[in-house]
């Protein structure tokens, strides 16, 4: 991983410490994917959510299962 890289991922931590949703959302590319399947523990249950407004969806559910379906959070 670039040292880059690792400054995005370090900016995104911090950003989502101090709950700055915004700060989190601009560090993402558009096309970001979210495989809830590979989510620890099961908080996301079997969805994959697409584009930033997939990001939101699932972000703003709490990561809940059946919140939305991968057709329904495209960018």
């Amino acid at each position: 991983m670039s040292q880059e890289n690792v400054e995005v991922v370090r900016q995104v931590f911090e950003a989502a410490a101090r709950r700055d949703a915004d700060a989190v959302l601009a560090l993402y590319d558009p096309e970001v994917e979210w495989d809830a399947t590979q989510t620890p523990g099961g908080l996301g249950g079997d969805e994959v959510y697409r584009g930033m407004m997939g990001w939101v969806v699932f972000s703003a559910s709490g990561g809940k299962h059946g919140v939305a379906t991968s057709t329904s959070t495209t960018s």
